[in-house]
């Protein structure tokens, strides 16, 4: 059969798409489902007619593929159908050839929602299973589960403030004109009544502007090459027909089954890439926690170096200050024993002038001065012992108190040494346990 009267081919939705041509002319539009069917023909067709930008997405990545080949362009593109990294509100127009997706599909409705400016709408065409399409008379539709007009309002209702519905409806007549005449006139008295083959929807958050209603042609050619069939091929085509739709039934049956076990194997690998993420980040927060741990450890043995040359500094001034204040002491002693030795001199002399002064009256006055001076000087130097014999104590009571000190110091500089080692032992020993078995523990 000719692509042109396929099932949702050229046939049935360039017709829609020049009945709403005001909304998409210089606009961004985003066609949804229709690369398939109409070859990627349909997005062309778009941008023929004054579209700005045209993004085509279609799930048959095949048939992408080769239509992205054909006819993308700079303002024509195609793509398979994900819609997560396209930026919110950058769409006027929004195109769906089977708005039953969206029924079978409710998170499409979200996300074209997302995808659409304020001002934008969607438009689409839901299959109409009482009217005849033009699709159908060249090979009758397969049944299946039809989706009502009053499902699809229920899905698009909360995501749009107005919802306007059209009708497409197959025409068959001659035209009959002038070369020179214009306008049309439509005569529908030949014609029976009978229902739409599509309702065609226009939703957004404000009302469409309402379009005349459009006749558009198409080749008779397809159409016209079925009469030939006679009845025996016809049969033969009817009969073909039940068994391809047994086989389309069973094959869908499969298809439903295939898409539960992929739902469930994309549930089985999102959640592994979840947890394969989650192990990823606790893997890079312990290795960021080991050389952490690392720079902390060595930044601790720095500082015990140091304080191991600031205890062996204190040591040797702790002990030329022992040897300075031992020969300190020593001095000391040494002077008290002058002064002892000048003080019995002068004991000595005072006995002498004792005597003299007992021996001899006439010498008295002159001894007594004598001895005044002598006493004097006694007494200076009895003072100066005096003041020798404190110092001397002093020094004595301070040595010991120094050499206690010096030894609290090295007591307490030992214990801080000591505390270090055991910290950097302990967080060495620590780390194979946070690096988990990528270093096995030492016994």
């Amino acid at each position: 059969m000719n692509s042109t009267f396929r099932r949702l081919g050229p046939s049935e939705l360039l017709p829609r798409y020049i009945f709403a041509e005001a909304l998409f002319a210089g606009r961004s539009v985003l066609e949804i489902g229709a690369v398939a069917s109409t070859g990627g023909r349909s997005a062309e067709f778009l941008t023929a007619r004054g579209a700005r930008s045209v993004l085509a997405c279609d799930a048959d990545l095949a048939a992408v593929d080769a239509a992205q080949q054909a006819f993308a362009g700079s303002a024509l593109g195609y793509r398979a159908e994900v819609f997560d990294d396209l930026e919110t509100g950058s769409f006027d127009l929004v195109l769906i050839a089977d708005l039953a997706q969206c029924v079978r599909r409710p998170e499409l409705v979200r996300e074209v929602r997302r995808l659409l400016a304020d001002h934008g709408f969607l438009l689409g065409g839901l299959r109409n299973p009482a009217g005849l399409s033009l699709s159908q008379l060249v090979q009758p539709e397969a049944s299946e589960d039809a989706v009502t007009h009053g499902l699809l309002v229920d899905v698009l209702a909360p995501c749009f403030s107005h919802l306007q519905i059209a009708t497409q409806s197959p025409v068959l007549g001659y035209q009959l004109a002038f070369e020179q005449g214009e306008g049309l006139r439509v005569d529908g008295t030949l014609a029976s009544t009978g229902e739409a083959a599509y309702f065609i929807v226009v939703a957004g958050q404000r009302p469409s502007p309402l379009f005349e209603p459009t006749w558009v042609q198409l080749p008779p050619e397809p159409l016209a090459y079925t009469a030939g069939m006679g009845v025996a091929e016809l049969a033969g085509a009817v009969a073909q027909l039940g068994v391809l739709s047994r086989d389309l039934d069973d094959e869908r049956t499969r298809a439903r089954r295939l898409e539960q076990d992929v739902s469930t194997a994309a549930h089985a690998l999102a959640r592994v890439e979840v947890e394969a993420q989650l192990a990823a980040d606790r893997a890079a927060e312990r290795e960021q926690r080991v050389l952490e741990q690392t720079a902390n450890a060595r930044t601790l043995e720095d500082q015990l170096d140091e304080m191991k040359g600031a205890m062996a500094r204190v040591r040797d001034e702790l002990a030329a200050e022992r040897v300075r204040l031992v020969a300190e002491v020593e001095r000391l002693e040494g002077e008290r024993a002058r002064l002892g030795e000048r003080l019995e001199a002068a004991e000595a002399d005072c006995e002498a002038l004792r005597r003299l002064a007992n021996g001899s009256k006439d010498r008295e006055v002159e001894l007594a001065t004598a001895v005044a001076d002598r006493e004097s000087k006694l007494e200076i130097l009895h003072r100066r012992l005096s003041a020798q014999d404190a110092e001397l104590a002093s020094l004595r009571r301070s040595l010991p108190r120094s050499t206690l000190q010096v030894q609290q110091i090295y007591e307490r500089a030992t214990a801080e040494l000591t505390a270090l080692k055991a910290e950097l032992f302990r967080r060495s020993e620590s780390r194979p346990a946070q690096t988990g078995e990528s270093e096995p523990k030492k016994g």
